[in-house]
């Protein structure tokens, strides 16, 4: 496609929250999408968007999650979906108008020599110049959505458009907790992406911040002791978070108390600390942690 229409309402609205580089990633990714008519490919991402800083690259992983949807290895957007497909529509039906005649002379007199026979176009007189001057006149400015529009060059063809066939995104409820996650550890310097399904373990078990920020500093703990100077990547934290909730659930005589069961938390949690730092013992405020859950 070599144009869009993009309606400032709608956009205003659906993107008001984004900052100023989650905007240039957004529409990037947009324009490529629409020229190419094909979804983003995941490992092509940051490429694509032209981010190189980690900033670019966190603003491009914000707009992904929030208004694309991975498939099978491709981001998805489904309004560009049905533009794409109600746009290939009105262009499928031009063609087939122009086979049948295409468009009709201009007036001449009756009776003039340079009047010529045209070929029966099957249309009401008019109607096929109509529908050609459609199918390539510039972006419309008005605010009509794609659905009134695909219904008016319907009904100016003869050509009935189905239902679409993509239906509306669902609302992934673990999405907006894996991307909370990812920007608080990489806040914290670690190498994480919303899309590791680790992350989005973490959110569907339902580990609290308490409980990833702990595992965090453990992982930091080692990484300092072996002197090793690679970010915390979402393997190690997922191996220490699980640890520390096996340690937990297995310990003998568990608390059946909700401050017991804080209390037995937050002394497996210092020390599986305790084991990583040397034997020194650190007391951390676990006060964050949900204590009523019987994973735990």
């Amino acid at each position: 496609m070599n144009y869009y229409e993009h309606h400032l309402g709608d956009y205003a609205k659906d993107t008001g929250h984004l900052t100023m580089l989650e905007h240039g990633a957004y529409r990037i990714l947009l324009d490529r999408y629409y020229s190419t008519e094909q979804g983003i490919p995941a490992a092509q991402a940051y490429r694509l968007a032209r981010a190189r800083s980690e900033e670019e690259c966190r603003a491009v992983d914000v707009v992904l999650e929030e208004f694309f949807e991975l498939v099978d290895g491709v981001w998805i957007h489904h309004r560009v979906e049905r533009e794409i497909l109600s746009a290939n529509k009105r262009i499928t039906a031009a063609q087939e108008n122009g086979k049948k005649g295409g468009r009709p002379p201009k007036n001449k007199p009756k009776g003039s020599s340079q009047e010529t026979q045209q070929k029966p176009s099957g249309l009401l007189p008019g109607s096929d110049e109509e529908t050609q001057k459609k199918a390539h006149q510039s972006p419309i400015t008005n605010h009509q959505s794609p659905e009134d529009i695909g219904a008016k060059s319907a009904s100016s063809t003869g050509v009935t458009s189905p239902p679409s066939e993509t239906p509306p995104p669902i609302a992934d409820p673990f999405r907006a907790r894996s991307l909370e996650i990812t920007r608080m550890l990489r806040d914290r310097g670690c190498a994480l992406q919303p899309s590791d399904p680790r992350v989005r373990g973490w959110a569907e078990v339902g580990y609290s911040d308490a409980e990833i920020l702990t595992a965090l500093e453990i992982a930091e703990r080692r990484r300092a002791d072996a002197c090793d100077p690679q970010p915390v990547n979402a393997g190690y934290l997922d191996a220490i978070l699980k640890s520390g909730r096996e340690s937990a659930r297995d310990s003998p005589g568990r608390p059946k108390s909700r401050a017991d069961r804080r209390a037995a938390w937050d002394e497996k949690m210092n020390a599986v600390i305790a084991a990583h730092t040397g034997g020194g013992r650190r007391e951390i405020d676990m006060g964050t942690i949900d204590a009523t859950d019987d994973n735990r």
